[in-house]
């Protein structure tokens, strides 16, 4: 449960009859640099707001003009189409040298295949076709998506750790700050780096004298299953014994 920061009876100042208390705002907890220019932001009023919004964009274009020039490359099938001697390859292969970088980089930011091509002025189909002929184009294509996943990853992982600030309002105003934390987030993120620890939903196995529980998947249990019931129908019971049962398929003594 998050902690709300509230203020206490002993600040409070002594009320007459018919006075009504207003507690005072308190500073909100410390925030990451991200956080506080935000919060600065809008602490500014409008103005703030506008001039943020213009540095953000001043930022945004300048890391995508650098992005694309990272992915200018002039692959062999451009190369291919650039020596040949008809003028219209050439004229495509020109015109791929400006869309490919554009298209790479919204990429690389959004991993939306529909965003990208609708910002270079490409259709779906052209850039999909440019993908399955071009091996090297493919090559970038997936870096860039993969430099979309770890954008988000950094996102993700930094709220985990850090939160999200809301403020608490009291009578309209803001009088304190809370700072809450996804726990399905948190244990998500748990299960993909310590799976052995927080392993995920399944059927749990307990082998080994020291209780040791390994996760598996149907396939797996069914693949254990079969060999027990080859070992049961194998080996031979003892001399005066009950016969043994063997395992059906549904993991059913018969």
């Amino acid at each position: 449960m998050p902690f709300v920061l509230f203020a206490s009876r002993r600040n409070r100042p002594h009320q007459g009859f018919g006075q009504s208390y207003v507690p005072r705002l308190r500073p909100p907890p410390k925030s990451t640099f991200a956080s506080t220019v935000i919060e600065q932001a809008i602490e500014a009023g409008p103005a703030g707001i506008r001039k943020a919004q213009r540095l953000a964009v001043k930022f945004a274009k300048r890391y995508h003009e650098e992005t694309a020039e990272h992915f200018r490359k002039v692959t062999k099938y451009l190369r291919a189409w650039l020596d040949n001697g008809d003028t219209d390859n050439r004229a495509r292969a020109r015109f791929a040298l400006v869309w490919r970088p554009r298209f790479l980089s919204v990429l690389s930011m959004t991993n939306s295949v529909t965003l990208a091509s609708r910002h270079s002025r490409i259709s779906r189909q052209a850039v999909y076709e440019h993908r399955k002929a071009d091996p090297e184009f493919a090559e970038q294509w997936d870096e860039a998506q993969e430099h979309a996943i770890d954008m988000l990853h950094a996102r993700v992982f930094q709220r985990t750790l850090e939160g999200d600030i809301e403020p608490v309002f009291y009578m309209g105003k803001p009088v304190a700050y809370v700072r809450k934390f996804d726990s399905r987030l948190q244990i998500e993120l748990l299960r993909a780096y310590k799976p052995e620890t927080f392993k995920t939903p399944g059927t749990n196995v307990n082998i080994g004298t020291r209780g040791d529980v390994f996760v598996l998947t149907e396939e797996q249990r069914h693949e254990l299953q079969r060999i027990n019931r080859e070992w049961l129908e194998s080996t031979p019971p003892p001399a005066g014994d009950a016969p043994r049962k063997s395992l059906s398929p549904n993991g059913h003594t018969v």
